[in-house]
Order: structure tokens, then C-alpha cells, then sequence
């Protein structure tokens, strides 16, 4: 039986099409599963399924999280999380065995024969020691064969205890101050736990880095982990579409099973695809495309007409690097408040519109105002999670919310002609767009909203 392929994703990125079709390539048997939200359920070729399907013992571990981490707090909660939801999805779908990936792999070997080399292990991750420092090893779990559910659980219950126990407590906390008399970045991770894991436990935990029979897993393609380099990044080159890399050491070929793209690489994903993904309106690859032939008003009747003409309703979705609903809300919130605070506001603003009678018709759209996207998607996710599990409740359906980037004073007007009102936040920042004058004025005359005024149809 082939192994299965799973990977996360909170959003749709640009290019997570070519990682998901690279892992289809090469593992043509195998199921890839994405674990998403309903933005990026649209890829035919694959398996998805929504994280908050499997998100109550993530819920659960999010009340005993303590933040010992100089990244943002969603972040590192929803690193810890994903292997919760990792657990569950398992478990609910009778899933013993599996490879866990991270959005920014791309696979080239048949990870069916791979995970024989590390059969005898419950689990796998990567480490490597070149820029480690004594207390925060450069280990990662971006790339995992999970050889045995029963070994996720007990890790699970391991990061549990890492927070509850009071002696291991004060180990991450030694780290953490540590950390912070040294002035180094990070923190405590899932990392740090799975390396803490790894040595409790290093008869369970199979290392992925090694050159095992020629071939290797790669940890960092930003590293040169002793291979050759080429403009900041490993020299890879292709020999009947698989990668390989001359090994300083030895002057061996090795070949490569797959390339991790860590942070500001992912822009290169597209260029080490080896398949026919173009992005093509036919490709099979590629998403759905929606239609759009009806609108739907704030009182929740429907008209069969467009409020814009066709050519207009053209003109937006070929302008916008997104597409739009029947009716579309934009909120602005204030990216450099406390994290509680901004996830409380996007609570609000999420389950006013969640229980919504429209619901089903309503595009949010939350303008990203320069701050990082994944950190934003991050939050959002976080604020839908806790509503999610608060008092059982349940959505009508999940709105779709779309995160506005930089945009130019074309698509910015284009987009507010499609608009029908702005969310007021209890904390928001309207920026001034002083070199759009039209813009700020169409965004000041937005009918405005409190997120209370939309609550029509409220679920009980």
C-alpha cells in the first residue's frame, strides 16, 4: 500500500500548487492530503480536508502554551498545534503510517520505497549542527515519516508535559532566559521539543540528513551543510529530473529526495518543478474556477443581477490578484496592537459574519497594511480556531476571507468599486494613502458597519 503524503497550509499560497503537484509526480500511487481552510480547497489532483475538523486537541494545548519565543505568539502556537491536528487527523481517518511534509518540500523520490531506510524508527526529523548554538540546535521537523501513530501520540504527550510538568518547565524557561541574555532570536519551539524528544528517546527518532545509500533529504537548501553552493543557495542540478549536489567532502553526486525551501527561498519553488505544471485555466493541476451569478444584499435577499456589469465584473477579477463574493467587507485592523487584542477584534468581526444569514455570499476582506502575511493568515486561523471550539459553536459556514497586500491606485479602485461597506474594528488603522487621493476618499465613504450590525440570522 502506498504511503500517504500530508502537508498544512492556512492559506493559498503561490506556490504550493507546484509542491503539491511535485509530490503527485513523483508519488503518483500515494495520497496527498492537504490540510487546509477553504481558501485552498481547489486543488483537483489531491485530498483535502479542513484543519478545525481536527483541531480539539490543539484547542486544548493552546490553554497550557506558555510564549518563550521572539516570533509571534500565533506563529509558534500553530507550529505546536499542527501536531496535534496531525494526531487527530490520523486517528480519525485510520492512518498508521505517513509522510509529513511542510508547504515549501518539493518531493522527488517514491516515498513508499524511502521509508523502508527508516523502518525501525517511530519517527524522523532533520538536524544539522553547523549554526547551532548549545541550546537551541538547528533541528527541524519539516520533512517526517510518521512510521507509527501510537510514536506521534506519545511526542504529542511529550509537548504536552513539557508544559505541565513543573521540572521541565523550568528547563524552557532556563532556555528562554538564555536566549534572551545571549539577545538570539527564536525560543522555545516544537523544534526544541523534538529535539528534547529525540534525546530522551534516540532509538525512536531516525535522522533524514544523512547520505543513506547515495541519497539524502535536504534541511536547508539556504545551506550549504557541506555541498556545493550557487548565489546563496545549494548548487542543485537536475539528471533526468532529479536533483543532485556535489558533496564538498567526498566529490560525490548525491542525489536529493527532496529540497526544503526555508523562508525568502520559496520564491524559487516554481523554477525546480519538474513537471507540466503551467498555469493554464485547462491544466488539471490547477484550481476550480468559481462562478459568480448572483449578488446577495446585507438583509440576505438574493437579486439574480450583478450590481456591476459584466465587463466590469470582468475587469475586477482580471485587475485583483484575488476574486470577490457577491458581497464584499473590508475591515483594517491594527497590525501593531497586543496579539489578544487583535485576535479578539477578528473573533468579533469573524463570528458576525460567520452567522450571518448570507454568509455563504460574504467575502472579508483584511487589509495586511505591510505586516507579514503568514503571521496574519496565523491570526486569522487562530481567531477562527478559538471560536471554533468556544461553547461547541457552530458556523452557518465559514466565511471566505481573502488578505489584501500592497496594492496599486488601478486595483485599489477597481477593488472599492466592488465593496459594499467596511467593518468597523474596536481597533483598526486607516492608513493614509496620500498618493491615492481617490482611493481615501472612497475608503472614507464606505458605509460603515459595527461588526453587531451584521449579526442577522445568529445561530442559537
Amino acid at each position: 500500500m502506498s504511503l500517504p503524503i500530508i502537508t498544512f497550509s492556512l492559506n493559498d499560497r503561490d506556490y504550493l500548487a507546484y509542491v503539491l503537484a511535485q509530490a503527485k509526480i513523483s508519488n503518483p500511487q500515494s495520497d496527498v492530503i492537504l490540510l487546509g481552510y477553504e481558501s485552498n480547497d481547489k486543488y483537483e489532483f489531491i485530498t483535502h480536508d479542513r484543519i478545525d475538523n481536527y483541531a480539539r486537541s490543539a484547542f486544548r494545548f493552546s490553554h497550557i502554551y506558555q510564549h518563550f519565543n521572539t516570533n509571534p505568539l500565533w506563529f509558534e502556537l500553530w507550529c505546536f498545534q499542527r501536531w496535534f491536528v496531525l494526531k487527530d487527523f490520523m486517528i480519525a481517518n485510520h492512518i498508521e503510517k505517513c509522510l509529513c511534509i511542510d508547504s515549501d518540500i518539493m518531493l522527488y523520490a517514491n516515498v513508499t520505497e524511502e521509508q523502508k531506510k527508516f523502518a525501525k524508527f517511530g519517527l524522523t526529523g532533520s538536524t544539522y549542527s553547523g549554526l547551532s548554538n548549545p541550546l537551541l540546535p538547528n533541528a527541524s521537523f519539516h520533512c517526517v515519516f510518521i512510521n507509527d501513530l501510537k510514536e506521534l501520540e506519545i511526542f504529542c504527550e511529550f509537548i504536552f508535559e513539557i508544559y505541565t510538568n513543573s521540572e521541565l518547565l523550568k528547563t524552557i524557561q532556563a532556555t528562554w532566559q538564555e536566549c534572551l541574555r545571549n539577545n538570539w532570536s527564536g525560543g522555545v519551539s516544537d523544534m526544541l521539543a523534538f529535539c528534547k524528544f529525540a534525546a530522551k528517546y534516540p532509538d525512536r527518532v531516525g535522522e533524514m540528513a544523512e547520505i543513506i545509500d547515495g541519497s539524502r533529504y535536504d534541511h536547508n537548501i539556504n545551506l550549504s551543510e557541506d555541498f556545493e553552493m550557487n548565489n546563496g543557495i545549494k548548487n542543485i542540478y537536475f539528471i533526468d529530473n532529479i536533483p543532485f549536489a556535489k558533496h564538498i567532502i567526498s566529490g560525490e553526486e548525491i542525489k536529493f529526495n527532496s529540497l526544503h525551501f526555508q523562508g525568502y527561498a520559496k520564491k524559487y519553488i516554481k523554477d525546480y518543478f519538474r513537471g507540466e505544471l503551467i498555469v493554464k485555466s485547462n491544466s488539471k493541476w490547477l484550481a476550480r474556477s468559481d462562478c459568480y451569478n448572483a449578488t446577495s444584499t446585507l438583509d440576505g435577499s438574493i437579486s439574480k443581477k450583478n450590481p456591476l456589469n459584466n465587463d466590469d465584473f470582468n475587469q475586477i477579477h482580471n485587475i485583483l490578484p484575488f476574486k470577490l463574493s457577491l458581497i464584499n467587507l473590508i475591515a483594517f485592523p491594527d497590525w501593531q496592537l497586543a496579539e489578544e487584542t487583535i485576535i479578539s477584534n477578528l473573533e468579533q468581526t469573524i463570528k458576525s459574519i460567520a452567522t450571518h444569514s448570507s454568509a455563504s455570499h460574504i467575502t472579508l476582506l483584511i487589509y495586511q497594511n505591510g505586516f507579514n502575511e503568514e503571521d496574519v493568515q496565523i491570526a486569522l486561523s487562530t481567531a477562527m480556531m478559538n471560536l471554533l471550539m468556544q461553547e461547541g459553536m457552530a458556523f452557518l459556514k465559514e466565511p471566505e476571507i481573502v488578505i489584501v497586500g500592497d496594492l496599486d491606485e488601478i486595483q485599489w479602485l477597481v477593488l472599492l468599486s466592488g465593496i459594499r461597506a467596511r467593518i468597523a474594528l474596536a481597533n483598526e488603522n486607516l492608513l493614509s494613502f496620500s498618493s491615492f487621493l481617490h482611493v481615501q476618499a472612497l475608503i472614507n465613504n464606505l458605509p460603515l458597519y459595527q461588526a453587531s450590525d451584521l449579526m442577522l440570522g445568529l445561530a442559537e
